[in-house]
């Protein structure tokens, strides 16, 4: 997860997501959270699925269920969250996700990263949060492990 522009968080999923995955991805959303309503801002994600497998029942179960706790807790937070996907597959998923979840998991689906990056900021823009200045969409990269 990358949060160097936060309130702009960007994430990538590839392969195949396990539930242990998912389990990290919420985890580690919670001081991002924290850290938002600390702030008064709204957290604007992109998550990076183009590499990523149509996850088991019991992954979106998974993932429905830990939406569901934590619209509960930041309902002003986090919504919509903008996924990166050319799948029709997964754009199913994505759309089951909503349904499974009791609508409180919002996605919208984009297909470049660019475009997903854009709609965050004007997200950002509409809510009154900050907007990340050194962000371009056209040339973000994901960090590196060293």
């Amino acid at each position: 997860m990358d949060e160097r522009h936060f309130p702009m968080v960007l994430q990538r999923w590839d392969g195949a997501v396990t539930v242990e995955i998912v389990r990290d991805h919420f985890d580690y959303s919670m001081p991002l959270l924290e850290r938002a309503r600390r702030e008064n801002v709204a957290i604007s994600v992109v998550l990076d699925a183009i590499n990523t497998v149509r996850p088991t029942s019991i992954v979106r179960k998974s993932i429905a269920e830990r939406a569901d706790e934590i619209a509960a807790q930041w309902p002003e937070l986090l919504r919509p969250s903008r996924v990166v996907i050319q799948s029709a597959p997964l754009r199913g998923v994505i759309t089951a996700l909503g349904w499974l979840s009791r609508g409180a998991l919002q996605l919208a689906s984009y297909p470049s990263r660019v475009s997903a990056i854009r709609a965050g900021i004007a997200h950002l823009e509409s809510v009154g949060s900050p907007v990340p200045v050194a962000l371009d969409p056209t040339t973000y990269e994901f960090p590196t492990a060293d």
